[in-house]
């Protein structure tokens, strides 16, 4: 089954939404693509879908105060700093999980994730509810399966993430850091080359995002809300070359369609 995002150019581009199968979504830090994540998360859950959340970058109060606050005029830092009330607080994480049925399980590692961590911890959850849609934040984080393979340990994260798609037939959403070039003033725009340990990324994921600035304009600026694109680099169901133009409030944790019109598609070239 398709799942829509929410992000209605995104579901647009992509023929509905989420396919069963491996994406990536990269950019570079501090770029909100755990608050796209999350809030991708809650609209499936909200439209009844179980979604496990494997976070490994922040902790789970962090991501509950990020979804709770999305939408209402507070913010999640005094919440987590506990400068609200506590009534307030309450109120807002039964909200959010009101609105999103009990459907999303975040789930903070207690221990390094290996990739067999990471298989033990899905296929329980699989044995006790629907396949669920699986996001992970992030790809790099994910633990060597032993010493000494730090060289190929995202590879077999991929590697991990593909095999439970296949198994669980479900959406897998993954974060990718990029490569240093991406970070430096005037790079050419990220393409599959600026993901880390690209070769088994780009050849792995059958759908490939990346989050950028719309402009350079919007990169020096940097106001909000932030003026950004999501690019489509490479899709197994369907065209790729689009860019999804998006607007993002940090303080609201909130992403919406941005005003600018997306650009043409390259063309209905489908990589199989």
């Amino acid at each position: 089954a398709v799942m829509p995002t929410g992000i209605a150019g995104l579901d647009k581009a992509l023929d509905g939404g989420l396919h069963a199968g491996l994406t990536v979504l990269g950019a570079v830090s501090s770029m909100g693509k755990t608050s796209l994540m999350l809030q991708m998360a809650d609209t499936l859950a909200s439209a009844g879908r179980n979604v496990l959340f494997i976070t490994i970058e922040m902790s789970r109060m962090e991501l509950i105060a990020k979804s709770a606050v999305r939408g209402t005029k507070e913010r999640a830092r005094p919440l987590l700093d506990g400068r609200l009330p506590e009534e307030k607080v309450r109120g807002l994480i039964s909200a959010y999980r009101q609105k999103t049925g009990g459907r999303v399980e975040l789930w903070e590692p207690d221990a390094p994730l290996t990739p067999a961590f990471l298989d033990e911890k899905v296929s329980a959850f699989c044995e006790q509810h629907e396949s669920p849609v699986l996001f992970l934040d992030y790809l790099q984080l994910v633990a060597p399966a032993r010493t000494g393979m730090t060289e190929k340990q995202t590879a077999a994260a991929v590697a991990m993430l593909k095999q439970l798609a296949r198994r669980y037939d479900m959406p897998v959403v993954a974060a990718s850091s990029l490569n240093r070039e991406a970070y430096r003033p005037g790079s050419a725009e990220p393409g599959l080359s600026a993901f880390k340990e690209s070769g088994s990324v780009e050849y792995s994921a059958d759908l490939l995002l990346v989050l950028k600035y719309r402009t350079d304009a919007d990169r020096e600026n940097k106001t909000a809300p932030r003026h950004l694109a999501l690019t489509i680099l490479k899709n197994r169901f369907g065209a790729t070359g689009e860019s999804i133009p998006l607007d993002y409030e940090p303080e609201k944790e909130l992403f919406r369609d941005g005003a600018a019109k997306a650009a043409p598609r390259t063309g209905r070239n489908k990589i199989r």
